[in-house]
């Protein structure tokens, strides 16, 4: 918070890094010994975050003065002036008061003045583009401890030699525990029925293999019938488009 004028921000997340977005209001006849305390205020911004875009009422006319303070300051702090456009319009005059500067000027798709509707004062826009962040496809391990083979598993354990892990006397308590924790995992590999998924962080959460394959075969018998434009397999296509619209609206359901 200035004296003579008023900031505030908020944080968003981009893939480059955080990038703040601070609304910036300076009153009208602000002494000329206020710039000093906005340059400090808008370092702090800068030096806390990797990307900084301030937009607002800055009541500085920049088309009337294309130099001074304010673009000082923007090339000290490396800082890009993006508005171009009059923002507040009267019969008589029209200036450039509301301002937007970035430092990060390759992440902004566009700005502009909007229509100031029935007030003499225009609002500005712009647009950042922010990739939505993609979570990769991984894979995890699924046991079905209900159909293990206890028999056999019991068996592996009884017949194993546990007194070989204890042959070296000296073994460090960590080792010792590793050992016996690979026999036990080995035993569970051998006879616990388990399979290995993919899990897609991104699908939706009733999606599951089984509609995945469906979709697959129903995608496969479009692109035959758009080669071949027979009617029998558009026929085989439209009949797999209806089982999978079924289906999912079926998973949908039950989920």
């Amino acid at each position: 918070m200035l004296m003579a004028s008023k900031q505030s921000g908020q944080k968003l997340r981009l893939n480059t890094g955080n990038c703040l977005i601070s609304s910036f209001y300076r009153k009208p006849n602000s002494p000329v010994a206020h710039w000093a305390a906005v340059e400090e205020s808008f370092s702090f911004a800068k030096e806390d975050n990797k990307h900084c875009i301030i937009l607002g009422y800055f009541n500085y006319d920049t088309l009337r003065y294309p130099t001074g303070k304010i673009f000082d300051l923007a090339n000290k702090l490396n800082l890009q002036q993006l508005i171009a456009s009059p923002t507040r319009i009267t019969p008589y005059s029209s200036s450039l008061l509301d301002l937007c500067l970035v430092s990060c000027p390759d992440h902004i798709v566009s700005s502009n003045v909007l229509d100031a509707g029935l007030s003499d004062h225009c609002p500005i826009e712009i647009e950042i583009c922010r990739e939505k962040p993609h979570d990769h496809a991984y894979s995890r391990t699924i046991w079905n401890y209900e159909s293990m083979d206890i028999e056999n598993i019991n068996r592996f354990y009884n017949n194993f030699n546990w007194n070989q892990l204890y042959v070296e006397k000296d073994v460090l308590p960590n080792v010792l525990v590793n050992n016996i924790s690979n026999i036990i995992s080995k035993g569970i590999d051998l006879y616990v029925p388990h399979k290995k998924t993919t899990v897609r962080p991104q699908d939706s959460p009733w999606m599951n293999g089984y509609i995945r394959r469906i979709i697959r075969k129903r995608n496969r018998l479009h692109k035959k019938a758009e080669r071949s434009n027979l009617p029998e397999d558009w026929a085989k296509f439209r009949n797999q488009r209806y089982h999978v619209t079924a289906e999912v609206r079926r998973v949908k359901t039950e989920f």
